[in-house]
């Protein structure tokens, strides 16, 4: 796919991404509210006051992971590849909440991940949209942020660079005189990593 297709295809779907964003958001707060009410609930509370506590909360739960998956889906469709690892991470770190596979002393850390995960998709697919790299990488915070609260193997910069990504050397004018070809070499080796790892912050900070 060119940039020119994705970008047309990304920008058709923002909207939908972003609207099932929002509600995410709101079944978030609202899943948050209820399990912080059964956690400390009234002293004089009834079976039935736990019953509907319970079943709301679940059922913010249901419907924030249905949002989850709109946008996940909407991003393959749409070809970003770095937004759609950040929401692959997410829908699963929910999928883990919701079969009770998380620790329920790290449950209000994932919440925060998640949150902070869905405010950076948009951010990230629009700068794509108009004409950034798309690369997981850009997004590498968020995505080991979540991998951590999930116990499995952190990405490393180098595997999620995208495939048949070239580096053209041109060479720069020599203002040392004295600088081996060696010394040059190593410079311009490291210097894509290190632009990507700005980026990188640059977007966590926006």
């Amino acid at each position: 796919m060119s940039k020119q297709t994705r970008s047309a295809h990304l920008t058709w779907l923002m909207a939908s991404i972003q609207r099932s964003i929002d509600t995410a958001k709101v079944q978030l707060d609202a899943y948050h509210s209820k399990a912080k009410d059964l956690a400390r609930p009234p002293s004089d509370a009834q079976p039935v006051w736990f019953k509907n506590k319970t079943a709301a909360r679940d059922e913010a739960l249901g419907r924030l992971r249905t949002e989850v998956t709109l946008i996940h889906s909407a991003l393959v469709v749409g070809g970003c590849s770095g937004a759609s690892s950040l929401a692959l991470e997410i829908k699963i770190l929910l999928s883990n909440i919701e079969n009770n596979l998380h620790a329920q002393e790290r449950v209000e850390e994932a919440l925060v991940s998640i949150m902070t995960g869905l405010l950076a998709i948009p951010k990230y697919v629009s700068m794509v949209i108009d004409g950034a790299p798309d690369t997981p990488v850009i997004l590498a915070k968020h995505i080991n942020e979540i991998r951590e609260l999930r116990g499995v193997q952190l990405l490393e910069e180098e595997s999620m660079l995208p495939p048949g990504l070239e580096f053209v050397f041109i060479d720069p004018p020599r203002k040392i005189a004295d600088c081996s070809q060696e010394q040059r070499n190593r410079t311009f080796a490291i210097a894509p990593k290190r632009f990507t790892t700005a980026f990188s912050n640059y977007m966590c900070c926006r």
